[in-house]
């Protein structure tokens, strides 16, 4: 998100995803569950913007 305020509404409204899985905690903080085969993890805004976050 363009900004902090943007990205705080894209979490409120339900628009983030964590490997599939939407996030509505402002909170939220990733951990190693959140790894997929302990590397990656997706992180989707909205429905076209992916994000891919490689951990190796």
């Amino acid at each position: 998100s363009p900004s902090k305020r943007q990205a705080r509404e894209d979490v409120q409204n339900g628009a983030i995803y964590i490997n599939g899985e939407r996030i509505q905690d402002l909170d939220y903080t990733l951990s190693d569950d959140d790894k997929i085969d302990n590397e990656l993890t997706v992180i989707r805004r909205g429905k076209k913007k992916y994000f891919v976050l490689d951990f190796s």
